[in-house]
């Protein structure tokens, strides 16, 4: 064992033409960290006068040179420091004239130079006086181990500028191993590095965090060092890459679990902070989180097939709980993918970190169940829904995760629905009181469960049963019956027109625009989520489901019933009157049955979410569909939509009051007069415009067939 001043006293060192550039100070942020790190190292271990020590270094001593084969980045490291506290302090730096490179003339003459010339240490812009000297070749900025150098004395002087380390060097050690004694020469040299692949990251972290845990416990050190290399190892195998490496998989859930355990301990935690070397020992001061990580890893194969026995994707099973995902192994997308969050949602790491602090310890059971779906179920609702849009947004953000990490944790081990069941302050916030009313029915009877399970697990409900939930255990054994087979159905308008038959509720108001007073959506295949979650909507679904019951799930029924009673023209009456309304309009880009609206009748169906886009009003649809001349014409904006007739009408399109019509100017007067006698057109102050009033009694699509086929 030896230091490099007791080195340089016995022989020069020369890094030999072979050997690669001085690394270290390379720029980038592995680099970066793997500089700072070593740096902080140095420091702490100097500040507490404590030996560090640094390995083996080893290689050949010729004509009393020593030519190392493994340890060149070290010691140039070590050069620098010397260097820099000899200098700094104004001792003696003959001996460092020892040290050289022979990759380049460059790198040796930088090395003598530095060596040679007085520096001031104190300036606070060191590097430029360094380049700013007389005896500083402006070519040597192209040599990559002078630029390294560079860096490596930048970073030095900021670490230790203000320290006086030199007498303390010497704690600095390695073991210094001489090739030739054991009869190995340059062959071995040449043949180890025909490899020319650095360390792996893998291989860095490993040999970084062994060191860790051999500081914080040498018992943790020996457990990880076995388990690393054997169980641990097995059960990455299958996540190999093509290159027949674990590093990858194993590196993605070691940062995922470090990240979670960050999150519960500090609520200012950044993701950027998980792959810092610095955090991470932070992080794992506590013994608690080295065992929770050993014990994660020890469990893996448990908690990985765990995800088949507690979940199914997006239908109700019987003792599972619906993820709403095509692949609900989170565990394994985890491993698989990282930190990709389109693949590995916050909701789904959320979600695995609760299964590894329950499955460490504890194995699965109806309790547990009850618990990852109140969870599944709460993370699911804190959602946003925008403007224009016709879906949740996920709103589970990063900056939540300690508050509901520390919250769920509190409970892992408890029945969930009897503490939901007590006056209890964590779970009484306005977010918990629909699991709370939920958990009062089942501790009542049991038979509430499946039917709850059921609607909670119903795809465009996601644990949201706000609109369904009742205390008649048997409307509720027909509501989670029911629901599944009326929205999966394809048939959009026919589901519409029996909603609309039970009331105005049917549509779900999204705001209005500068355009419009209001826009509505009346729901589609794939969008029914949120009308069918939207609040204050209970009353019309229970209703509604109500007559689809009665009405031996009939729509037809339950729209005769309606047209025959109903007395009213109103908008109401056209929807469920006319088919052509509510079916998909392949005139328009995107048909999701969302309506703009400026009165009743002046209505323009949105080819899309908003009126940049094509629209057209619905009630010119069904008189184009039911007379064979009017051409259908959709317009973009603010224009109104209308219907045109070659020659004879330019355009006619729906108003308050009736039609408006404009004739073409090859329409003649003969031809107008007639018409406008037997309609009562009211001529308008434009130029061959009328208005053909609707009686509030009548039926405006058959006046406007009517008036069609009479041209």
């Amino acid at each position: 064992m030896t230091n490099f001043r007791n080195v340089l006293g016995k022989t020069s060192i020369t890094i030999p033409i072979i050997q690669r550039d001085y690394a270290q100070g390379r720029k980038g942020d592995k680099v970066n960290e793997i500089r700072d790190t070593f740096l902080n190292t140095i420091f702490e271990k100097l500040e507490q006068n404590k030996t560090l020590h640094l390995d083996f270094v080893y290689g050949s001593i010729k004509e009393n040179s020593f030519i190392p084969l493994d340890g060149q980045q070290r010691l140039t490291t070590l050069f620098l420091l010397h260097w820099y506290f000899t200098k700094k302090e104004k001792q003696d730096t003959e001996f460092l004239k020892l040290f050289t490179y022979e990759t380049r003339a460059s790198s040796r003459e930088f090395c003598q130079k530095i060596v040679e010339n007085e520096i001031d240490c104190s300036s606070s812009n060191f590097i430029k006086k360094i380049e700013d000297s007389d005896w500083f070749l402006a070519y040597w900025k192209n040599d990559p181990t002078i630029q390294s150098m560079l860096v490596m004395i930048d970073s030095i002087h900021q670490k230790f500028k203000n320290e006086n380390f030199l007498n303390r060097l010497d704690n600095i050690t390695f073991e210094f191993f001489e090739l030739v004694k054991f009869g190995l020469d340059d062959d071995l040299y040449i043949k180890m590095n025909a490899r020319g692949k650095p360390l792996t990251e893998f291989e860095n972290f490993k040999a970084q965090f062994e060191q860790f845990l051999k500081d914080q416990d040498e018992n943790l050190e020996r457990e990880f060092a076995e388990k690393i290399d054997n169980e641990w190892t097995d059960f990455f195998w299958k996540y190999k890459d093509d290159k027949y490496l674990i590093d990858r998989a194993f590196m993605n859930y070691f940062y995922y679990i470090t990240e979670m355990i960050s999150y519960k301990m500090n609520k200012e935690f950044t993701r950027s902070k998980v792959t810092s070397f610095k955090s991470i020992e932070i992080i794992y001061q506590d013994i608690d989180n080295i065992k929770l990580l050993f014990k994660s890893l020890d469990k893996l194969k448990v908690i990985v097939k765990s995800f088949d026995i507690l979940f199914s994707k997006s239908i109700y099973e019987s003792s599972k709980i619906a993820l709403f995902e095509k692949d609900i192994n989170f565990l394994e997308l985890v491993i698989k993918s990282g930190h990709i969050d389109r693949v590995v949602s916050i909701q789904k790491k959320f979600i695995v970190f609760m299964l590894i602090n329950f499955l460490v310890d504890n194995e699965i059971d109806d309790t547990f169940k009850d618990f990852i779906r109140v969870v599944r179920n709460i993370i699911e609702r804190i959602r946003n829904l925008k403007r224009n849009e016709l879906t949740y947004t996920p709103n589970f953000e990063y900056k939540d995760l300690n508050k509901y990490l520390n919250l769920f944790l509190k409970y892992l081990n408890s029945n969930i629905y009897e503490e939901l069941a007590k006056d209890n302050g964590d779970l009484s916030d306005k977010e918990f009181q629909h699991e709370k009313e939920k958990a009062l029915l089942i501790l009542s009877d049991n038979n509430f469960r499946e039917p709850i399970y059921k609607l909670e697990d119903y795809k465009y409900l996601k644990g949201d049963i706000h609109n369904f939930i009742t205390n008649d255990l048997d409307d509720l054994i027909q509501y989670s019956k029911n629901l599944p087979s009326i929205f999966n159905s394809t048939n959009d308008s026919k589901v519409i027109q029996a909603m609309l038959s039970c009331g105005e509720d049917a549509k779900l108001n999204k705001g209005s625009t500068r355009k419009v007073s209001a826009r509505y959506f009346f729901g589609k295949n794939g969008y029914w989520e949120i009308l069918l979650t939207a609040p204050n909507k209970k009353d019309f679904f229970t209703k509604f489901l109500n007559v689809y019951i009665q009405k031996n799930y009939n729509y037809e029924s339950i729209i005769s019933d309606f047209l025959q009673n109903y007395n009213k023209k109103d908008w109401r009456y056209y929807f469920v009157k006319y088919d052509e309304i509510l079916n998909t309009n392949n005139n328009l880009s995107s048909d999701y049955n969302f309506f703009a609206w400026s009165n009743d009748f002046e209505i323009e169906k949105m080819g899309g979410k908003h009126l940049g886009a094509f629209h057209i009003n619905p009630y010119i649809i069904i008189v184009s569909n039911r007379t064979q001349l009017s051409s259908l014409m959709a317009e973009k904006g603010d224009d109104n939509s209308y219907l045109y007739i070659e020659d004879e009408i330019e355009h006619m399109f729906s108003i308050e009051n009736g039609w408006q019509i404009k004739f073409a100017r090859k329409f003649g007067k003969e031809q107008r007069e007639p018409l406008i006698k037997k309609f009562t057109l009211e001529e308008t102050k434009s130029s061959s415009t009328y208005i053909l009033s609707v009686d509030a009694t009548k039926d405006r699509i058959e006046v406007a067939i009517d008036f069609i086929n009479s041209l």
